[in-house]
């Protein structure tokens, strides 16, 4: 998963729970946790985003 994707997912939450876009670190720290198979807080949130997007790209194709 690239930065970018990580990214994105985390602006998508920010902005589902009406908070403020997460820091360039914190993107970086969840981006590290994926790479090396670690623990991050936010790391379920973003699997979870990515599912909810894919089902919607599904839906879509139907």
């Amino acid at each position: 998963m690239t930065l970018t994707e990580i990214k994105f997912r985390l602006i998508t939450i920010a902005e589902k729970r009406k908070r403020p876009y997460f820091d360039m670190i914190v993107v970086k720290e969840v981006r590290e946790a994926f790479k090396n198979n670690t623990y991050h807080e936010l790391k379920n949130y973003v699997l979870a985003e990515m599912e909810v997007s894919i089902l919607n790209m599904v839906e879509l194709g139907r």
